[in-house]
């Protein structure tokens, strides 16, 4: 029997004889383990320094990337943004197959799959379908069709009936297709040139299969695992749709990197609430402390419920950091089954573990790679020379930071890396990673809105540094080394130390640049470890610090750190391995207009979506539907389709005939 292959595509249906429903057949993968080669990990940019060390990344040269973060100089960037995919996850809990697995698996866990206001495992309303799937395509199609590579499915699957073949029992599974799709071919044409439209099913991309799963969490935990996905990718809900144009710039710039989008007035614990009631809550407070554990206890900002953008290699990176962590998640059929812990919320976790290793970056780079001691000393001249460039005098004890006038985000630089009069300005950017670190000053409030808090913006707003508690060469009686002042001030003292500091050397940087960071540009490490590897050949491509679950268990030290990319007798360039380590993990916080919408019941339903603006509104940018109704279902079912239909009339090149 022949049935869906790795590359989305198959050649084998299975048509229900009842329902005449059409599923694709593929026969179960193996578990493979969760490994990451070298390559999995690297940007186009770490490529292009893996074929050319000697200078080049790609299009940029040594001296263009050392102008863009000690001047903030961006010209050698391009200004077109990279080819994406998209990807959506869909299932629709209204199949008769689909609905009798999820209600045998819900006996296993004692889930009532009828219990709407139960605070565990499985609610209907997550898993019926108003073919939001189609109209979620077609709005893709009708307003994001610049830069698109390919489009993905991520699908579920269930068991199929056992395949007895020359005396061994084969298992395949029967995986769900969108009944709106083509199934005959998956090549089509787009704005003029050839896409690839690819299916997958869970038990394809999962790194350890365990049969069916309804777990939103549990699924984009293992998106990182489709093949060939571009390095930058959109995902989408079946419940998310564009409302207007967009272009891969509102999403990505070669400029500024990865744009990333969250609430500002709504933040999340560091700590796991007992008795938490909403599964989505008990899973950002679970993954919260996950990032307190690595970066530094924090309340963090909560996520937007909307378009995404994701970074392949970034995702195969944090992978490796929380391995069993997702591995857990993974195994769960439905969202926070009780007594669980909590899930790995990789869609919320991902753009903050971007800024945290952004601000974990410069840290080490101006305690560990310029100021610390090249045999990883700290003494009191060190720490001398560190206080004095925060800004403090020799004798004084504390020191007021105020902030410095910035032009990372001036209008003219902004418009430079568009440059294209016709691009739609839907989202606003409201801080870049250039400019420091964006919860600095947050507490447990956060700010009405990025461009409203006073820590960006307001040049009298300081905090304060205790030259004894930060960077003194002795604390408690012991003598530190410079990445023990690294862990004190980037983690066991984030928020009085390493976010102050972090201020106080932004603005000695001036306005644009990150000079005020970064090692001198001839200071070199040559490790004194034996290399085993060819002496050609560095052991590692890619620029990351520790890949450690917890800073305090973690060794920083130079040696620590740049011995696995050392070949035998080199010296690396610690300025320009820490510019390619800064690179990997440029971001900004955009603000789009958006809406997330709650359809409750009928008369509810018509109100709501005639409210949504139309698609030449300024306000129209991006949207979720969210079905939260309780009753009239068929009824809200039919005003969206109409709604949908009116909205997004043009079907798609994919779609039946």
């Amino acid at each position: 029997m022949a049935g869906s292959k790795d590359d989305g595509s198959f050649d084998q249906l299975f048509i229900h004889p009842r329902t005449g429903v059409s599923y694709a057949v593929f026969q179960q993968k193996s578990t493979k383990p969760m490994l990451r080669r070298d390559k999995d990990l690297m940007t186009s940019f770490d490529l292009s320094w893996a074929r050319d060390p000697s200078g080049k990344l790609g299009p940029l040269t040594s001296q263009c990337l050392n102008d863009h973060f000690e001047h903030g100089e961006t010209s050698c960037f391009s200004n077109t943004g990279p080819k994406m995919d998209v990807v959506w996850t869909w299932v629709n809990g209204s199949d008769p197959l689909i609905r009798n697995d999820m209600i045998e698996k819900a006996k296993v866990y004692h889930l009532n799959p009828y219990h709407r206001k139960q605070n565990h495992g499985m609610k209907t309303n997550q898993y019926r379908d108003h073919n939001e799937l189609q109209y979620s395509m077609r709005s893709a199609y009708d307003h994001f069709q610049s830069q698109t590579r390919n489009l993905y499915i991520v699908s579920t699957d269930v068991e199929a009936p056992v395949c007895h073949k020359n005396g061994s029992v084969e298992r395949w599974r029967l995986g769900q297709l969108p009944s709106s799709i083509r199934q005959n071919s998956r090549i089509f044409s787009w704005n003029g040139s050839q896409h690839e439209l690819h299916v997958f099913h869970h038990g394809q991309i999962f790194t350890q299969p365990n049969g069916s799963n309804y777990n939103s969490l549990a699924i984009e935990s293992q998106l990182y695992n489709i093949p060939n996905l571009s390095e930058y990718f959109i995902y989408m809900n079946d419940d998310t749709f564009f409302l207007s144009n967009f272009e891969t710039l509102d999403f990505y710039t070669d400029a500024f990197g990865i744009i990333v989008r969250m609430q500002s007035d709504l933040l999340v614990s560091p700590h796991k609430s007992p008795g938490r009631g909403s599964d989505e809550w008990k899973g950002l407070e679970f993954s919260n402390s996950l990032l307190s554990g690595k970066f530094g206890e924090r309340w963090r900002p909560y996520g937007s419920h909307h378009v995404k953008v994701l970074s392949t290699p970034l995702l195969n990176e944090i992978s490796l950091i929380w391995s069993s962590e997702i591995l857990h998640t993974a195994a769960q059929p439905f969202r926070s089954i009780l007594n669980s812990e909590g899930d790995f919320y990789i869609m919320w976790l991902f753009s903050h573990f971007v800024v945290e290793r952004w601000r974990e970056a410069l840290l080490w780079s101006w305690v560990v790679g310029k100021v610390g001691k090249k045999d990883g000393g700290w003494d009191e001249e060190c720490a001398a020379r560190a206080w004095k460039e925060v800004g403090g005098q020799e004798g004084e004890a504390k020191l007021g930071v105020l902030k410095g006038k910035r032009e990372t985000l001036k209008k003219e630089k902004i418009e430079d890396i568009r440059n294209d009069e016709n691009f739609p300005p839907k989202t606003k950017f409201a801080f870049a990673a250039f400019d420091g670190y964006p919860y600095a000053g947050f507490g447990r409030r956060g700010a009405m809105s990025w461009f409203s808090s006073k820590q960006f913006y307001d040049p009298s707003e300081r905090c304060v540094l205790e030259f004894n508690d930060c960077l003194a060469p002795v604390h408690d009686g012991q003598k530190l080394r410079s990445e023990g002042v690294f862990k004190r001030v980037a983690f066991e003292r984030a928020q009085s130390c390493g976010d102050c500091i972090i201020t106080a050397l932004v603005k000695a940087s001036g306005p644009l640049g990150l000079s005020a960071f970064l090692p001198p540009t001839n200071r070199t490490f040559e490790t004194s470890r034996i290399i085993l590897s060819d002496g050609d050949q560095r052991t590692s491509h890619v620029p990351m610090l520790p890949l450690t679950k917890r800073w305090n268990i973690c060794d920083y030290s130079l040696e620590n750190v740049l011995a696995p990319y050392a070949s035998s007798q080199e010296h690396i360039n610690i300025r320009q391995w820490i510019l390619r380590l800064l690179l990997r993990y440029r971001f900004v916080i955009g603000v789009t207009p958006s809406s997330f919408r709650r359809l409750k019941n009928p008369q509810q339903a018509r109100s709501v979506l005639s409210l949504i603006p139309d698609r030449d509104d300024p306000q129209a940018g991006l949207l979720c539907l969210n079905d939260n109704v309780g009753f009239g279902d068929l009824i809200v079912g039919n005003i969206m389709a109409e709604w949908m239909a009116e909205r997004w009339w043009t079907p798609s090149p994919w779609e039946l005939d």
